[in-house]
Formats: C-alpha cells, structure tokens, sequence
C-alpha cells in the first residue's frame, strides 16, 4: 500500500498470525536505499529455512542467489505459481536504486515516478530475488516473509 518497509513487516505479521503460523517478529523481505534485505532480515548465518510445505530453500536466504527449491508457497501452503514478489534487491543482494521510494509509493513507474524491483516466485535461480526492475510501483505483487 505504500506504506514503508514497516507496513509490509506488519502485512507478514497479520498474514501469519491469520494462517496460524509459529514465529514472531515476522519481517519482508525486501531492501530500501539504506538497508540491503539481508541487513534487515538478518538471519543467523546456520539459519536453515524451508517453505510452508516443508521443502527445504536454503541455508542462507540472501547471500547465495540461488535455491533448493523456489519459494511458491503462500502462508496457507497455497501454490501461488509463477506469482511476482516485491524484494528491491539487486541479483548480488545489494539494495536495488529502483524500490518504489523505499516502498512508500503505491503509485508512480516508468515516466511518471519511481519504479520497482521484482522477483519470481516460481523459480529457484537467482530470478527469485532479482527478476526484473522497472516495475510500476502500482503494480499487486506478493512479498516473501520470513519469521526471526
């Protein structure tokens, strides 16, 4: 909605705790100009991390581009398919300069204003967190959540 990082960490919350997932403070994956998501995520570097099916993702969520599986599961363990994801992350895990004015523009892109990086739910490789850019900013897209 255009509301900041903290509004979509509230979103992950709210949908978790809906679905009746365990864990707590429930973060987005997603980087601002200042903070790369790995910074504000932050998981232990053992941090092992598996979709709401079981499936086992990785060892390291930002840091290696790549997946054990890709992460198509919603909080109710739907399959969401080929669904496009807010992350504002370059393929490196850098801060990507194209993230909707830190995610506080619901509106805007291309000619008219700020525009954003997306990723793919449905893969594994590094399209997961860095699909595309140039995004409008107005565009519905999903976000991944991860539980600290």
């Amino acid at each position: 909605d255009g509301g900041g990082v903290a509004a979509a960490d509230g979103e992950c919350g709210r949908l978790a705790t809906a679905a009746g997932l365990a864990g707590s403070d429930w973060k987005a994956v997603l980087s601002t100009a200042s903070t790369p998501a790995y910074l504000h995520i932050s998981p232990p570097s053992n941090m092992l991390l598996f979709n709401t099916k079981g499936d086992f993702l990785s060892a390291s969520l930002i840091v290696s581009p790549n997946l054990a599986h890709p992460i198509r599961y919603d909080e109710n363990a739907n399959d969401v398919g080929a669904a496009f994801v807010w992350t504002g992350t370059e393929v490196s895990g850098a801060s990507s300069v194209d993230n909707c004015d830190d995610f506080t523009r619901a509106s805007g892109g291309f000619e008219d204003g700020p525009d954003g990086t997306l990723g793919l739910a449905s893969v594994s490789n590094s399209g997961w967190i860095y699909f595309g850019t140039g995004v409008q900013c107005r565009t519905l897209a999903r976000l991944y959540c991860i539980s600290q």
